[in-house]
């Protein structure tokens, strides 16, 4: 074998060419037999693995070996099969394939120090990475976070509370490997959104029925909902407002007598409330104020 060299390799792939001998001719080749093998490092060149081989005929000039492991250094020699047997192989030549995506996605996925609106995320990096490591991508929902420097855990924040999260987690190098199984968690129950201005309704001359929706984001289940009502003259503030606490979506509620105490105008805003394990009281904040106008005629 005059000359063997490598064409071009891949993530799984080598590919080798090959130059004959004059004397490699006598006998008729018939074939071409590419051996190959992973080493154990570029300063231990030994195989670590058994060696094997794959055969082209002899119309070929060049071979490509296949399923390959990426950013694997292998040995490759070449032998030439003529009818009166198996020539000598050539000198080793020794190539790295290229980096690819890790064979298997990251493992022993766990969630700890849940809060209503953290949460840590740690993982197990594959045990074969086929290539440098990059960094970590986390998935949450919607959400996608990268994660660099070799980090194998990071802290998820600005999360809602009270809601299901579906985690997982991919390793990449050039490509990334498949998901991991995902982890599903629950946020714990935290602070209620800001509720839509109430709606006011005069039932008689000295009594309204206050009504609301629900918030947006509950962050909970909702405890229950607290109005803070009060009345005021013209432009001034309400004074000295009272609370009152109501668990459904409408409470009725007494008012100055239009009739009898002139004009008055009363104010009402409505918040939920939520009570979390350990007694743990989250108050929204107060909606926009809800009016009620009565002239005295």
């Amino acid at each position: 074998m005059k000359s063997v060299w490598i064409n071009h390799s891949g993530s799984t792939f080598i590919e080798v060419g090959w130059k004959l001998e004059c004397s490699d001719r006598i006998g008729l080749v018939q074939g071409y037999r590419v051996y190959y093998c992973p080493i154990i490092s570029p300063y231990n060149l030994t195989c670590r693995e058994p060696e094997k081989n794959t055969t082209f005929d002899s119309g070929k000039i060049h071979g490509r070996i296949v399923n390959l492991k990426p950013y694997t250094t292998y040995m490759v020699a070449v032998s030439v099969l003529t009818k009166s047997g198996e020539g000598l192989q050539s000198d080793p030549l020794y190539n790295t394939t290229f980096e690819g995506a890790p064979d298997t996605p990251p493992t022993n996925l766990t969630i700890t120090e849940i809060t209503n609106t953290t949460m840590k995320v740690s993982w197990v990096p594959p045990a074969s990475m086929n290539g440098v490591l990059r960094y970590f991508k986390v998935f949450y929902n919607d959400e996608i976070l990268k994660v660099e420097n070799g980090e194998s855990h990071v802290t998820l924040t600005n999360l809602k509370s009270f809601t299901n999260y579906n985690v997982s987690v991919e390793a990449c190098t050039v490509s990334c490997s498949m998901k991991s199984a995902p982890v599903n968690v629950v946020t714990k129950v935290g602070i209620p959104g800001t509720m839509e201005r109430p709606s006011v309704n005069f039932i008689n001359s000295s009594q309204v029925m206050v009504s609301w929706q629900p918030p947006k984001d509950a962050a909970g289940i909702t405890s229950y909902y607290e109005l803070k009502v009060g009345t005021r003259e013209g432009r001034n503030p309400s004074a000295n407002p009272y609370y009152k606490k109501s668990e459904g979506l409408s409470a009725s509620i007494s008012v100055p007598d239009c009739q009898t105490e002139g004009i008055q105008i009363s104010t009402f805003a409505v918040r939920a409330v939520n009570i979390a394990p350990g007694n743990n009281v989250f108050r929204g904040n107060w909606s926009e104020i809800g009016e009620a106008n009565c002239f005295n005629t």
